[in-house]
């Protein structure tokens, strides 16, 4: 081969088959003026492999079940994503743990709120959003409280809430409204009903009962009485669902509790208690009723006179 002066040579040769995993050559060349220049090289020689492409991202199908109501799916949702077995994929949901989603694998999601879904792998990335609400709404009652007791015309305002973790409450009613007055104007037993829906048709209802109770009536006879004379005091009141314990205080230092003392007796109505006093003087007698934790009720005191018929007649002037 001829070379032009100052012109670099380049070129190759093919390999012939057979070679097995070694190559060994040598090249010499020699200009026009003589001189010549060799090189040598012996190596390894391997075929190279051709890697293949990576799959197409459109081979990723994802097949997200349509919503039940507007954006929100009313439950669990299943997606089913298939795609190239080649092609390895990791999902998280809510940017919580990663998980190795198989080939024609499945991704559930759960639990009410919007939901944030991620999808990647090698040249693929995917990120949805998933709303769910599959609960109804939930109702909290504050007024009246559990077991409440009022007295005939005591004012109480209806406290109650409704929420819902999903799609948002529509609609939150009660038999009375938020923040008016309970009806107590009637003695016996009363309830105050709420009822809630969502903004997926979701309903809930929940109710609280109350009761009214009228005011207690106390007497204490004989009135005057004699020293040593048996006094008996009477009670009258309405009854609850509660069980009921009365104290009464005779005036004179001692009290006669109805949970302890026998002479002391309550029945579903009515209280009776006996006394005896040792002392003329006037006293006052008063009564406190409870019905259970939830209400304490008063009545107004009795003054009892007691004297001493020994004593003889006190006359004067003024």
């Amino acid at each position: 081969m001829d070379l032009v002066s100052g012109s670099p040579w380049t070129g190759g040769g093919s390999i012939g088959p057979g070679i097995g995993n070694e190559l060994d050559y040598m090249v010499q060349v020699v200009d026009t003026n003589g001189n010549v220049g060799v090189s040598t090289y012996k190596g390894e020689f391997h075929q190279a492999v051709l890697l293949p492409d990576p799959p197409d991202p459109t081979e990723v199908i994802i097949d997200i079940p349509p919503p039940d109501v507007g954006d929100w799916h009313t439950g669990p949702v299943t997606i089913e994503v298939s795609t190239d077995p080649a092609l390895d994929l990791w999902y998280s949901i809510d940017q919580g743990s990663d998980h190795y989603l198989d080939t024609g694998g499945q991704i559930a999601v759960s639990g009410d709120g919007p939901h944030a879904v991620a999808i990647w792998g090698e040249g693929y990335e995917a990120t949805f959003g998933i709303a769910i609400d599959s609960t109804p709404p939930e109702i909290t009652i504050a007024t009246p409280p559990f077991g409440a007791v009022y007295e005939l015309g005591t004012a109480a305002a209806a406290s109650f809430a409704c929420v819902d973790a999903g799609s948002g409450i529509a609609a939150c009613t009660g038999t009375t409204a938020n923040g008016n007055p309970l009806p107590t104007d009637q003695i016996g037993t009363h309830s105050l009903q709420i009822d809630a829906a969502d903004n997926v048709g979701h309903t809930s209802t929940a109710s609280r009962s109350y009761e009214i109770v009228g005011p207690v009536t106390f007497v204490v006879g004989p009135n005057p009485a004699e020293i040593g004379q048996e006094v008996t005091a009477t009670a009258a009141f309405t009854a609850t669902s509660h069980p009921v314990n009365a104290v009464i205080d005779w005036g004179d230092g001692t009290i006669c509790d109805t949970g302890v003392d026998p002479e002391c007796v309550v029945d579903s109505a009515t209280v009776e208690a006996t006394h005896f006093y040792d002392a003329t003087g006037v006293h006052a007698i008063a009564i406190t009723l409870f019905h259970g934790d939830s209400l304490v009720q008063t009545a107004d005191e009795v003054f009892l006179a007691v004297f001493d018929p020994t004593a003889g007649s006190v006359s004067g002037y003024g």
